[in-house]
């Protein structure tokens, strides 16, 4: 159960890198494989959250998603660190 958990967790941290990583190309005028597959990758995750906190909140033009996310991420590692 232990190992289960662990790769959770990795694979938790390994996301957080990759949806940083897709903050960072948003900036870039890129449209490539790499950049395509990176935003495959968040999207499914970020376009929820997102369309949620404009039906919800009046917010600025600055897209929150990613911290949201992140902040998700970081307590599920975080109650899967106490657990292993």
């Amino acid at each position: 159960m232990s190992t289960i958990l662990l790769l959770l967790y990795r694979l938790l941290g390994l996301y957080s890198w990759v949806i940083l990583l897709h903050c960072l190309l948003s900036f870039l005028p890129f449209n490539n494989r790499f950049t395509q597959l990176i935003h495959a990758l968040c999207e499914p995750v970020l376009s929820p959250v997102r369309d949620f906190l404009q039906s919800h909140f009046r917010m600025s033009y600055i897209d929150w998603s990613p911290m949201v996310v992140f902040l998700a991420i970081s307590l599920m590692q975080t109650l899967i660190a106490r657990l292993i």
